[in-house]
């Protein structure tokens, strides 16, 4: 789970290799179109937790989004992890004999572990266990413990020094996505549409529990879509004007497309508004 904010944001140019690591490697596609071409792929450049705030600051409010690598204790995160995929072992998921530190697949019909913001398998909580456990992971104490670690709310001051008491929303979301898995990403959106019911001013902190491959995991982030974010709210605000407010303030009224989503297919959407889907990556290192 990685670092983004409210409305996507505008990228400087990146480099197409990252480390090791190719973008022809990748193979990401979304939910459904097909494979995002590499003319529709670029880096989003890293800041390490030690960069100053100001440095912190540009990039966030040029770009609408700023990776940070080293916010965090990694033996925390590892902790966190651990505790995550041992509550997930009793639905069968974990390979036998690994360790759930280390959180690997058993194997097989990625199917049978359908989890949270899957839309391909449509299953419900109390008809796939591994959605279930995920789902109420994201409610347990140790996962609220961790989203209150104090470098990370510092790192939020940092970003926000304007703010004088920020308020952490109780909107803990859990990504754990299985290897070979389709039609598992999460669909094109953007948060706002989400929270409606405040203005654009809220910060959301997406943090990798672990190494996560770009190849199989990994946050994807429109560049220079600030704008574009803006402008797509606009045009449903002026569409449900008409609305009652409480239909207004959702992000499923009649206007929406499904689950709050703006597409499902991340190739066309890149095509359409000209832009590029930015990856990153969620190591220590970069080989």
């Amino acid at each position: 789970m990685p670092i983004a904010t409210p409305i996507v944001g505008r990228s400087s140019p990146v480099e197409t290799n990252r480390g090791s690591w190719d973008l022809k490697q990748l193979q990401l596609e979304g939910n459904e179109g097909g494979p995002i071409p590499l003319s529709s792929l670029a880096w989003l450049k890293p800041l390490p937790a030690s960069a100053s705030d100001d440095e912190l600051r540009s990039a966030y409010y040029r770009d609408g989004v700023v990776h940070i690598t080293g916010v965090m204790d990694r033996e925390k995160v590892l902790d966190t992890r651990e505790r995550f995929f041992s509550h997930l072992a009793q639905s069968g998921v974990l390979k036998e004999g690994s360790s759930p530190r280390e959180g690997i697949f058993r194997g097989g019909d990625p199917s049978l572990f359908a989890g949270p913001g899957t839309v391909t398998f449509n299953t419900s909580v109390q008809a796939n266990e591994y959605l279930r456990l995920s789902t109420e992971a994201g409610r347990m104490d140790f996962i609220d413990n961790f989203v209150h670690d104090e470098d990370l709310l510092r790192m939020v001051k940092r970003i926000k020094n304007d703010w004088s008491e920020p308020f952490l929303f109780k909107r803990q979301l859990l990504r754990s996505n299985i290897p070979k898995s389709e039609r598992s990403s999460t669909k094109v959106h953007y948060d706002q549409v989400f929270l409606r019911g405040a203005g654009p001013t809220s910060l959301t902190a997406w943090v990798p529990i672990g190494d996560i491959s770009p190849r199989s995991g990994g946050l994807l982030y429109l560049e220079d879509s600030v704008t574009l974010g803006l402008e797509i709210e606009d045009a449903f605000t002026e569409m449900n004007k008409n609305l009652t407010a409480e239909e207004r303030l959702s992000a499923f009224n009649v206007n929406m497309t499904e689950q709050g989503a703006l597409t499902s297919d991340a190739a066309e959407f890149a095509a359409r508004h000209q832009r590029r889907w930015l990856a990153m990556l969620y190591f220590t290192t970069l080989a």
